[in-house]
């Protein structure tokens, strides 16, 4: 493959870097259009520091990749409640995500105020995905997630 080609994960990148919230949501539109899902693993998310997140103009402290996951989900519980079974629908290829019983999972933990599990053990690219997915499913404006990292 020559350095012109475009790829669908040279789109996503141009896509990630996209820094006007409007001009983001547009173009990830666009890419749903074309059938490109935006919500990809980001290979540059090892070894990185979290500080927090932003979600639909508001900034959130995390202190770690799956403290922003945590987060997500008490975020998207408060504001639906009676949906929370919904989050069971996102699968992993080899393994659930989310579950009633805990020991579907290898390090679960529960939710806070439901009686669903879910997995910690992931890696940063996987929770970042899951984060986005989660808010796609539940309506939310998952090109406005953006987590911000220590420099």
């Amino acid at each position: 493959m020559n350095e012109d080609e475009i790829t669908a994960k040279k789109i996503v990148n141009v896509y990630r870097n996209i820094q006007n919230p409007i001009e983001k949501k547009i173009f990830a539109s666009v890419l749903e259009k074309i059938k490109i899902n935006p919500i990809r693993p980001n290979d540059d998310l090892t070894g990185t520091r979290v500080s927090g997140f932003r979600l639909e103009e508001k900034k959130y402290e995390a202190e770690s990749h799956i403290d922003v996951l945590r987060k997500i989900l008490r975020i998207v519980f408060i504001k639906y409640p009676h949906e929370t079974d919904k989050i069971l629908s996102i699968l992993g290829r080899k393994n659930k995500y989310f579950s009633k019983k805990s020991n579907d999972l290898r390090m679960p933990e529960l939710i806070s105020g439901t009686d669903i599990y879910f997995e910690t053990n992931e890696n940063a690219k996987s929770i970042c995905v899951r984060c986005e997915k989660i808010l796609k499913l539940f309506g939310m404006d998952y090109t406005s997630f953006e987590i911000n990292y220590h420099k």
